[in-house]
């Protein structure tokens, strides 16, 4: 272990001897017991009752995945440093905002070299990243360690071969929890938000994208690992395509500055759901037959080689929609894909390949992927399992792309909900904004 791995992190020890004498190490307690409580500085929870070793020893059940922390153990730290070489850290992406763009990534730009706190509110396929370019480079111009997290691994690998390419002269690393390669210190982190536990007051800025999104907006652990991660100067910028009106609250009470975008990049309005009835369509199934009008659609997209992802809300649809499919449509190539798969990194790849036609997926695939042309039905829109979040997030997988910004989205019903409704409701005022905004 190289002693640069302990700048801002929590290691568990024991250390090697070689770091055991070094003066530069903080110890840190990680387990507080009080009787059958057990409080853990690692991820924050409490547990009552569990957790328990010989001896009257405990350890933290919540952050198991981790590796095992008790009163045993100790972490390990290193004040971060910023200890960085690099030729410069300009950004080389050539790419041109549109005016709107441009005016939020200026109001982020100043936020990150005052060290503020900003969200940015910004359609589904409103160019986030590319905004994101200049507070990044005057970030890592000044020396400072940047990370920029996010609930879902799909979006962390679309978003680092996107920064590398913007960024080549930084030292920058993907850390999901899945990748092979071997930690190391680097001065931009690109990272799901459950890695966010093993660092300790490392970034002077902080990126967190898809703030709303599972389990990031549900999980304290997260929240607390994310205010513990930086310093406490440090620049917080956040993201969101559909906050919640929680999450509002949450961001005002804490004083962030808001800067909001309801238009796309390419100028072209978010495509509006239409509704479709589909009755029983769960017998339909099992029959291996579709709602009339969703087989036409289906049909047609076949017909013009349009991609199609089918959404569902469970994993026990996703074999018989899919072979529903294969039988309705032969010649049709295509597969299904869910949060455990472990063939889904290969199988998203393979759709953008244009390897597939057709993906049957759950809500996995709802934010951070992007298939240019793409068509979207969700079977089942009205079930509890597709919140308004959601809804407007999946149909913002359609029309992304400059060269194909409309598209279909088919939210397939037995009722009309008020979730349905909403969502619905909040696509067409984001519409209405962004007219309003020219």
């Amino acid at each position: 272990m190289e002693k640069s791995e302990l700048y801002g992190r929590l290691v568990a020890g024991p250390l090697p001897a070689g770091l055991r004498n070094s003066p530069q190490i903080q110890q840190v307690p990680v387990i507080h017991r009080w009787g059958p409580v057990v409080w853990c500085l690692r991820c924050g929870q409490v547990t009552w009752r569990q957790g328990r070793l010989p001896h009257h020893h405990a350890y933290c059940p919540q952050c198991l995945q981790l590796g095992r922390v008790s009163t045993l153990t100790s972490l390990y730290t290193i004040p971060e440093p910023n200890d960085f070489h690099f030729d410069g850290s300009r950004c080389v992406w050539r790419g041109k905002l549109s005016p709107a763009q441009a005016r939020i990534a200026e109001k982020i730009k100043r936020a990150v070299q005052q060290r503020r706190r900003f969200l940015v509110w910004a359609v589904t396929g409103a160019g986030k990243t590319e905004m994101l370019f200049p507070g990044l480079e005057a970030g890592l111009a000044a020396g400072w360690r940047v990370g920029v997290v996010t609930p879902r691994i799909d979006v962390c690998r679309e978003l680092f071969p996107r920064l590398r390419t913007a960024f080549p002269a930084v030292t920058a690393i993907l850390l999901t929890g899945d990748e092979s390669t071997p930690y190391r210190y680097t001065q931009l982190v690109v990272a799901t938000t459950h890695q966010l536990l093993r660092f300790y007051r490392a970034f002077d800025l902080l990126v967190v994208d898809e703030v709303d999104a599972f389990p990031f907006i549900t999980d304290k652990r997260l929240h607390y690992a994310a205010a513990r991660a930086i310093k406490e100067d440090a620049a917080v910028l956040l993201l969101t395509a559909t906050p919640s009106s929680q999450l509002l609250k949450v961001i005002r009470r804490h004083r962030f500055q808001i800067g909001m975008l309801p238009a796309r990049y390419h100028g072209y309005p978010l495509p509006e759901p239409v509704f479709v009835r589909i009755g029983h369509w769960e017998r339909l199934i099992h029959r291996q037959m579709f709602p009339t009008k969703i087989q036409a659609a289906l049909a047609g997209w076949q017909e013009r080689c349009l991609p199609v992802l089918i959404f569902v809300s469970r994993i026990k649809w996703l074999k018989p929609v899919l072979r529903a499919l294969q039988r309705q449509l032969p010649t049709w190539r295509g597969t299904s894909v869910y949060a455990a798969d472990p063939r889904r990194q290969e199988k998203v790849a393979a759709m953008r390949k244009h390897r597939v036609q057709y993906l049957v997926t759950t809500t996995i695939l709802e934010r951070g992927v992007t298939f240019p042309d793409v068509q979207v039905i969700i079977l089942g829109a009205d079930d509890p399992v597709f919140t308004v979040a959601a809804l407007v997030q999946i149909a913002g997988r359609v029309g992304r792309s400059p060269t194909a910004p409309t598209g279909t989205v088919l939210f397939g019903c037995t009722r009309i909900t008020p979730v349905v409704r909403a969502a619905y409701r909040q696509i067409r005022a984001l519409n209405r904004a962004a007219r309003r905004m020219g």
